[in-house]
């Protein structure tokens, strides 16, 4: 595939998209955008916006029982990437922003001798002050690392370039503050959504392949039934790469079937809990109990639905 390249063309209802822009929204869609921090696109092909037609890069899969491990997934993550390294004879960059899902991609990467034989880490002054301490104990002058203003900016094409995204698709949603704030993360999420979003959403809410009834619960399925091609995509108009040559470690198969098998590993009782499966991953590894125990998210820029598109050829117009 071609590399992503600007047009000035307008949007269309000839075309096919892989990411919508926000002209494609109403003004409703807008604001369900900025509530949850990105594009909406909806991989159950249930949701309607209007006239224009979208492609799902990554459907969801069929459910079905899935014994593997968090970490075990994790491990084959690294085997799989590791020999794609090898055959590219180019090295593992990881993003690292000192956050749960870089880290977490980090130290699985760390584990495994072949892998981080092949590790470079890219990282600004920011990844340092979210996590400092992992950065003056593992990584400060004991690997191979580079200190840059925008880490993605140095990306090669001859290297599989590594981002934790995709990890708040497997656990839930940075929306989850705000109903946790109002008291209503773990009670049906009916109580707390608009009878507007549950009318619009019903039917799109049933095609969920597992229960549905806290707002926790129907958070995550938004999260990663909506926004997840959204996320896969966002990076790439700054970097102006092609598919492919951005690898998110988390953005598989048997990551997604963790993610609807295993409701209970994403969150206990309050917010400090979020993703501690992974945090729990970090701590065998770090024994950094402060991170496991108080680590919060870091939330993105609350932004609405963006200004560009991209098209099924690649290319993206801003509207």
């Amino acid at each position: 595939m071609n590399d992503i390249v600007e047009t000035t063309n307008q949007v269309n209802a000839d075309k096919v998209y892989l990411l919508p822009c926000r002209c494609m929204y109403s003004q409703y869609w807008k604001q369900i955008c900025l509530l949850y921090g990105g594009n909406i696109m909806d991989r159950t092909d249930t949701l309607s916006f209007g006239d224009f037609k979208f492609k799902t890069l990554t459907p969801i899969p069929e459910l079905r029982p899935t014994t593997k491990t968090f970490e075990e997934i994790c491990d084959e993550r690294v085997e799989q990437l590791t020999n794609l390294a090898i055959g590219m004879n180019g090295k593992l960059v990881v993003m690292w922003s000192g956050g749960i899902d870089s880290t977490t991609a980090l130290v699985s990467i760390l584990k495994n001798e072949r892998a981080r034989s092949r590790l470079k880490i890219l990282l600004n002054k920011k990844s340092i002050g979210e996590y400092p301490l992992f950065y003056f104990n593992f990584i400060k002058d004991k690997l191979d690392y580079q200190i840059v203003e925008d880490p993605k900016r140095y990306m090669s094409t001859g290297d599989v370039n590594i981002t934790g995204e995709i990890g708040d698709q497997l656990f839930g949603s940075a929306a989850f503050y705000d109903a946790y704030n109002a008291g209503a993360l773990f009670k049906n999420y009916k109580e707390y959504y608009s009878p507007v979003f549950l009318s619009l959403t019903e039917e799109q809410f049933a095609k969920c392949p597992v229960p549905l009834t806290t707002t926790a619960e129907a958070m995550w399925w938004v999260n990663f039934s909506m926004k997840y091609q959204n996320v896969q995509l966002r990076i790439y108009p700054s970097v102006m790469m092609s598919w492919g040559s951005v690898v998110h470690f988390f953005d598989t198969e048997e990551f997604q079937l963790w993610a609807m098998n295993n409701p209970d590993k994403k969150i206990r009782d309050d917010l400090k809990s979020y993703k501690f499966t992974a945090k729990d991953l970090i701590y065998d590894y770090t024994k950094d109990s402060n991170y496991r125990d108080y680590k919060e998210k870091v939330g993105s820029l609350k932004i609405g639905p963006t200004k560009f598109s991209i098209d099924e050829n690649w290319r993206y117009d801003v509207c």
